[in-house]
């Protein structure tokens, strides 16, 4: 905030900590079949294979089920499988798998299915199993990739979404969306970030699968979500009660194009919701919101510089920072989460 904003924070930082360890209710491991199955990751800064038996930061789950796959030498896993994700429910009891896969495999969807149904078979904790192409690869986290992609899927086998309960509300979340990976600390998130709004209209861009919408519908009378990706919005409209509109579309479009366009039934939101990926919102996003002219507006960022280089803007529009809060949803790495309460 003082390098890229030239800002110095006059409200406190409150911060929000996580337990170190079995945080991540989801991992994306690399898939090695030949000379023999393995697990891994690529090696920081590099593409070298580095074989893994755990994962300490994800869940007692993910690692079992690890160690299982291992165990099985990957039960004959097809060599066109170069990727495995795996996403576990609130409870850690049930999880959803999806594989990504080289081009070549688009024709040989049969044995992938038959490769699906045996690990289902030895692992009952598996609900579905989804493949898609590796060269539309749908994105594990905001971290990880910048933009929400839909990917192309190849082959299907059981379920394709679980539920994932929080504290006051449950969400479905299909094979390739975008859902909070830390699953000691959505509650709190949801709260800092809505806890005590209300009013008539809400905003709540870049939502996802609705995990801010559903808890902003019991205090405003509308909320207008926006979510570019299909997959997400899919869920989007599953997730939320009737007073949500659930708008499929990219954020700075459907502000640049519609919402400011739209005279005089446009009203002026009492909050908006900012939960953009790495890259941040942009220029359109900012000078549409300036504009908006919302009486608050809380940012939840996964970038401290993106989010330094957004409100500035904002800052010279009228606003100020009421609220800071540091949310250490990444421990064991050096990434962080912040909110910003930003107040006309």
């Amino acid at each position: 905030m003082q390098r890229i904003a030239k800002i110095e924070l006059e409200s406190e930082l409150r911060l929000h900590a996580s337990p170190a360890w079995n945080y991540r209710n989801r991992t994306r491991l690399r898939v090695r079949t030949v000379p023999e199955f393995a697990l891994g990751y690529f090696r920081f800064g590099s593409h070298e294979f580095l074989p893994v038996r755990e994962c300490p930061i994800s869940s007692p789950l993910l690692n079992r089920v690890m160690a299982r796959l291992l165990e099985l030498r990957g039960l004959n896993c097809p060599a066109a499988v170069e990727e495995i994700e795996l996403f576990a429910d609130a409870a850690d009891e049930r999880l959803l798998a999806w594989a990504f896969c080289a081009s070549e495999a688009d024709t040989r969807g049969r044995d992938l299915l038959r490769w699906a149904e045996a690990l289902e078979r030895e692992l009952p904790e598996i609900s579905g199993m989804t493949f898609f192409s590796s060269r539309r690869r749908s994105s594990e986290s905001r971290l990880e990739d910048d933009a929400p992609m839909d990917p192309k899927a190849l082959a299907q086998s059981g379920a394709t979404a679980i539920r994932y309960r929080t504290k006051n509300h449950e969400y479905q979340v299909s094979a390739g969306a975008f859902f909070q990976v830390n699953r000691y600390l959505i509650d709190e998130l949801v709260s800092v970030v809505t806890g005590d709004a209300r009013g008539d209209l809400a905003l709540d861009l870049y939502a996802g699968v609705g995990l801010f919408s559903a808890a902003l519908a019991q205090n405003f009378h509308h909320i207008l979500g926006v979510e570019a990706s299909q997959t997400s919005h899919a869920d989007f409209v599953q997730n939320v009660p009737a007073n949500v509109k659930a708008v499929g579309a990219r954020t700075e479009d459907y502000l640049k194009t519609h919402y400011l366009r739209s005279r005089p039934v446009r009203k002026r939101p009492d909050l908006v919701v900012l939960d953009p990926p790495r890259t941040g919102t942009g220029k359109v996003v900012i000078r549409s919101l300036a504009e908006l002219g919302a009486a608050r507006i809380r940012y939840v960022s996964c970038d401290p510089a993106t989010l330094a280089r957004d409100i500035v803007p904002l800052l010279a529009a009228g606003y100020h920072i009421e609220e800071a809060h540091l949310f250490d949803l990444f421990p064991e790495t050096f990434h962080i989460e912040s909110v910003l309460l930003l107040v006309r």
